[in-house]
C-alpha cells in the first residue's frame, strides 16, 4: 500500500521500487543461502576426505560425478528450503512523501517471530554448530592417520635400516645371480 502512495507523489518510481523490492529479497536470501551452502560444501569435502583416506580399498565409497552432483543439488535444495521465507517474508517499506526505503519485514506477527527468535537458531545449529563439529571431528580423523602413517614410516624405516639394506643386498645379488646364469 505504501508504494501506491509513493507514486501518486513521483510517477515513475514503479519500477525503482520493484527493482529494489527484488533487491532486497533476493539480498537476504542469498547471503544466508550462499553462507549455509559453502559450510556444508566444506563439510562435504571433508567428509569425502576423511572416507577415501579411512578406507581407501571400497571403491563404493568413491565419489563419482552423478554422486557429487546429487550432493551438490541437496546441499543447495536444503539450504533453499531453510532460507526461503525471506522471499517472502521481506519488502521495501516507504513513507509518503518520504525518498527513503527500507528493507524490512512484513506486518505478520508469527513471521516477525519466526524471523527474530526461532530462524537465528536454526541458522546457528545448521550453519555453524553441525558443521564445525563435523569439520572438528572428521579433521582430526585425518590429524590421526597422518600421525599414524608417519609413525608406522619411521618404524619400518628407522628400526629397519638393517633389514632394507640386508632386503636390497640380497635383490641385486638375485639380480645378479640371474643375470650370470
Amino acid at each position: 500500500m505504501p508504494a501506491r502512495k509513493v507514486t501518486q507523489v513521483m510517477p515513475n518510481t514503479d519500477y525503482l521500487i520493484m527493482a529494489a523490492n527484488v533487491v532486497c529479497k533476493l539480498q537476504l536470501f542469498l547471503v544466508n543461502t550462499c553462507g549455509t551452502s559453502s559450510a556444508w560444501f566444506i563439510v562435504s569435502m571433508t567428509t569425502q576426505r576423511v572416507m577415501s583416506i579411512v578406507w581407501p580399498h571400497y571403491k563404493s565409497l568413491s565419489c563419482t560425478g552423478r554422486q557429487v552432483s546429487f550432493i551438490i543439488l541437496s546441499i543447495v535444495a536444503v539450504c533453499t528450503a531453510i532460507n526461503g521465507y525471506r522471499l517472502r517474508a521481506y519488502v521495501v517499506a516507504t513513507e509518503f512523501n518520504s525518498t527513503t526505503a527500507l528493507c524490512t519485514i512484513i506486518d505478520d506477527e508469527e513471521l516477525k517471530y519466526f524471523d527474530w527468535y526461532i530462524y537465528p537458531w536454526i541458522d546457528l545449529v545448521v550453519t555453524s554448530l553441525i558443521p564445525f563439529s563435523i569439520l572438528i571431528v572428521g579433521n582430526s580423523v585425518l590429524v590421526w592417520k597422518v600421525i599414524q602413517s608417519v609413525h608406522v614410516a619411521r618404524v619400518m624405516t628407522a628400526g629397519g635400516c638393517d633389514q632394507v639394506n640386508s632386503r636390497q643386498k640380497k635383490a641385486s645379488s638375485s639380480a645378479c645371480d640371474n643375470g650370470v646364469r
